[in-house]
């Protein structure tokens, strides 16, 4: 895999610090706001009719309601993952299948995400205010949830995850009940994982950011890299490199929370997906997909590349439909964090991933 642009920045930030003292050079970063920058806070992907096409299968988008075809972003996607809808459609009339692979490739751009803390906190706020009047729906992610998801995961209905809780439901790991939703500092996990991941690296993404895209291209800290669907590829490529991992082998692993977040393609809309991670100290990621709405769960597997700090991650029952996100590894130790979400090697989204507390004692 190409290596990422290098961390110029001296000293490790603040868990909290917004700053950018740990991101690429600014020296051949952009600073005009033109053509970039009209694309800067276009919803995502409402605004995108590729995206929507994409998400939606049939649709025609000559004739499209921006609310049909499942709704809101998440819908479509939920219905994506559910096999309702079925974006690989090669039979399609629309607008977007008349335009060729490139011309999409040079349109297309990583939205930024500008006051980003506020709208984490209101997603926050929000999920807050709906546990109180639904106490008894919350999930918890402790010892009784991991086994009402594990229980059948077994012989010929195994899947290739869940391996974070092995330990604790087979083995001698005695976890407190709201370890994973516990947040690891970055200098915490810099100095606990095996490998040589250099200094932590804090991306963020879109025009005006240290990873966006131009003219078919995604660049790294105003240099360019690669073109957007090898960007995709190299992704596909780390996620395919976790070793497999018998549940025996997982018992005896440590791993480290990265935390629940939800995970919100708008700032107009409610997020109801949740994303939980953890981490062992090769760089294995292991997690959960729960989804509020269906309440469907499903397994998360991925892995940090060591040389770019990319976590990436895909769905471990599904890994085909081609779906796959990632963020910087020491992104995850904040509160809120850019997410890409990969449909596929020609549409990427710029989503945001926002820790939420743990519910309450009954």
């Amino acid at each position: 895999m190409q290596e990422l642009n290098k961390n110029r920045g001296e000293g490790e930030r603040g868990e909290n610090n917004r700053g950018d003292q740990n991101r690429p050079g600014e020296g051949n970063r952009p600073t005009e706001r033109g053509q970039d920058r009209a694309q800067d806070n276009r919803p995502n992907p409402r605004g995108t009719d590729y995206l929507r096409n994409y998400l939606s299968g049939k649709q025609n988008l000559d004739n499209q309601n921006p609310n049909a075809q499942g709704g809101t972003p998440e819908e479509r996607l939920r219905n994506q993952i559910e096999g309702k809808l079925d974006p690989r459609n090669q039979n399609r009339e629309t607008v977007e299948s008349r335009l060729s692979s490139q011309e999409r490739l040079q349109n297309q751009q990583f939205r930024s995400w500008d006051n980003a803390d506020q709208t984490a906190e209101r997603i926050r706020n929000n999920f807050v205010q709906s546990r109180n009047q639904n106490r008894n729906q919350n999930v918890r992610f402790d010892q009784n949830f991991w086994r009402s998801v594990v229980r059948g995961n077994t012989g010929n209905n195994r899947v290739n995850g869940y391996f974070h809780v092995y330990g604790s439901l087979n083995g001698n790991r005695n976890y407190a009940r709201n370890y994973w939703w516990q947040p690891t500092p970055a200098n915490t996990l810099s100095s606990w994982l095996r490998g040589s991941y250099g200094q932590p690296r804090y991306y963020s993404y879109g025009p005006g950011g240290d990873v966006y895209c131009r003219n078919g291209y995604v660049y790294i800290g105003g240099n360019r890299h690669v073109t957007i669907p090898q960007y995709y590829t190299q992704a596909v490529h780390v996620v395919r490199s976790v070793p497999e991992i018998s549940p025996e082998e997982a018992q005896e692993m440590e791993w480290k929370p990265l935390g629940v977040f939800a995970l919100a393609s708008d700032e107009n809309q409610e997020a109801s997906f949740i994303v939980q991670l953890a981490i062992n100290q090769d760089g294995v990621l292991s997690g959960t997909f729960y989804d509020e709405k269906s309440k469907e769960t499903r397994p998360l597997l991925g892995r940090v590349d060591e040389e770019s700090q990319r976590a990436i991650w895909h769905f471990a029952d599904e890994p085909e439909i081609g779906i796959v996100m990632e963020t910087m590894l020491y992104n995850l130790s904040r509160d809120e964090t850019n997410v890409l979400v990969h449909f596929g090697e020609e549409t990427t989204e710029s989503w945001l991933m926002v820790r939420i507390p743990e519910p309450e004692e009954e």
